[in-house]
């Protein structure tokens, strides 16, 4: 059989009309070929001899208002699609190799255009997903082609409910993450980062914030700019080459106590020497009535806080959308927005913006986009059928309220570092950012760093992040080396528990012993 998916067809087709009100199966079925879905695997499989991981790419597909991510089923109509293309194409007269990796990351600027970001490359293709229901449907499919390419897998760790013992450990995977990756890599101390996997809901994904960006013109050494996933595969490339290794998984405790420190996943608990936190930061919501996901509300069916990921969308295409907020994140937004959609409208609660000058002005240069000041949004209006149907307005300065019709919301007011983990063990600001020392990444339990905007309120930039990212890895380099690595008291502290003071005369040992750090000189002569 040339393409064994074929006979797979018509067996889904059944099962499609069973599950019509799970997912989006009712609304898009395999023979639409200009399904969202579908497009992208076409284009994956059309435009480049490399397509992707079929959990990613299927939870990818399955972005769009309502979606359940991870979906079983979307994945599976999405592996369909690229292997019978795939296939196909292998057979070509032009097909001389066909190379299907296994994709990391992932973004969609536009249901046309996926920039993809690939990273294992394999001979053989193959697939297998469960559907679940009264009946379980298990279907494999499986080609492969002769003169594929075969190239290093990068690592990864299988766990089972074992204990893992490395000596950097780093979550997060954005630029500060994988920076300190690529530091400590080259410094041989072979760290182990753990991504969490990808999830609309938790607004997570492999890669940070930067795979949900579109154009990124401010990162040196990229005069045409460059688009931030492609961004963010380079950065992992480098990582991979240097070694470092990945895993993904939710990490559900930390007892930062004492050294190793241990990390508690759903799998198993790893133990680490150091560690370096770079979970970056997520959006903020409104808490208003209507915000909530479905069926509480509309989040997922006309409310999203991402225009990159939702605004290609149909739901949004030609119609009159709402952003929620005035800085660089809103105008971002709004003019993203303004590819796809009739008309955006932005509600500020000041009657002036606070992004900076070059967005403001890309904001109002732009003939689609219109502001209403002075407002805020008290409510969003809707019904579960048509999603979102407009939003409740209330005027702050004469406190007046109106109803204003749109079809969806997009909330951008900034982000929420992700330190939920760490409270009650870690020193952090009112907001939640990681207090750090200023002269180093160290937080306040030695041994335990900080880097990206998990620890950054102000400058919150990729090559910030980075720069930090750096900065934690030498940190944790040193502290390894037996070196001493400054604290936010103004101490600094080695791996043994010994205490240097700030004017450096004096150590103090793990057993409170004062030792003078100045050969001949006794502690408090000058």
């Amino acid at each position: 059989v040339r393409c064994p998916v074929n006979l797979l067809q018509g067996a889904i087709a059944v099962v499609f009309s069973q599950l019509c009100a799970l997912n989006s199966f009712g609304k898009v079925g395999l023979d639409r070929c200009n399904s969202p879905r579908q497009r992208l695997a076409i284009h994956v499989v059309q435009q480049h001899f490399k397509s992707g991981r079929r959990g990613h790419l299927g939870d990818t597909m399955a972005h769009r208002a309502g979606a359940d991510h991870g979906n079983s089923f979307n994945r599976l109509r999405t592996a369909t699609w690229a292997t019978h293309l795939a296939e196909n194409r292998a057979h070509t007269p032009e097909a001389t190799r066909f190379d299907y990796p296994n994709i990391r990351s992932y973004t969609i600027r536009s249901t046309e255009k996926a920039i993809l970001s690939w990273f294992e490359w394999c001979l053989n293709f193959d697939f297998l997903c469960v559907l679940c229901g009264p009946s379980r449907l298990c279907v494999k499919a499986s080609f492969s082609c002769k003169a594929a390419k075969i190239t290093q897998r990068p690592l990864r760790i299988p766990m089972a409910n074992e204990t893992i013992k490395r000596d950097v450990v780093i979550i997060g995977s954005g630029p500060a993450g994988l920076t300190a990756a690529i530091y400590t890599a080259r410094a041989s101390l072979k760290p182990l980062l753990i991504d969490a996997p990808a999830d609309a809901e938790k607004q997570t994904a492999p890669g940070g914030q930067l795979m949900i960006t579109t154009d990124v013109e401010n990162y040196p050494g990229f005069a045409a700019g460059i688009q931030g996933p492609e961004l963010m595969y380079e950065f992992r490339k480098q990582a991979e080459r240097f070694g470092t290794e990945f895993m993904e998984a939710w990490i559900r405790e930390v007892d930062l106590s004492e050294r190793p420190f241990q990390l508690y996943t759903d799998s198993g608990t790893i133990s680490t020497q150091t560690l370096i936190i770079a979970t970056g930061a997520s959006a903020k919501w409104l808490g208003i009535p209507g915000e909530a996901r479905v069926p509480d509300g509309f989040g997922g069916n006309g409310v999203s806080a991402c225009a990159t990921c939702d605004g290609p969308l149909p739901a949004f295409r030609n119609k009159v959308l709402v952003v929620v907020g005035g800085g660089d994140t809103a105008m971002e937004e709004a003019t993203f927005l303004t590819r796809y959609a009739g008309k955006v409208y932005v509600v500020h609660r000041r009657d002036k913006l606070r992004a900076s000058k070059i967005m403001q002005e890309k904001a109002f240069r732009n003939e689609k986009i219109e502001f209403i000041w002075n407002s805020a949004v008290e409510e969003i209006l809707g019904t579960p059928e048509h999603g979102v149907t407009g939003v409740r307005l209330r005027n702050l300065q004469t406190g007046e309220e109106s109803a204003f019709d749109c079809s969806g919301v997009f909330v951008a007011i900034g982000h929420k570092p992700n330190t939920d983990l760490f409270k009650g063990q870690l020193d952090m600001d009112d907001v939640g950012y990681l207090k750090t020392s200023g002269l180093s990444t160290a937080t306040n339990i030695p041994g335990v760093f900080a880097c990206g905007d998990v620890q950054d309120s102000v400058y919150r930039q990729a090559v910030t992040a980075a720069g930090t990212g750096c900065m934690s890895a030498i940190d944790a380099e040193r502290y390894l080396d037996h070196l001493p690595v400054a604290m936010p008291t103004g101490d600094e502290v080695t791996i043994e528990g010994e205490l240097i003071t700030p004017d450096h005369k004096a150590i103090i040992t793990p057993d409170g012993h004062m030792i003078p750090n100045t050969p001949g000189v006794t502690v408090g002569e000058d």
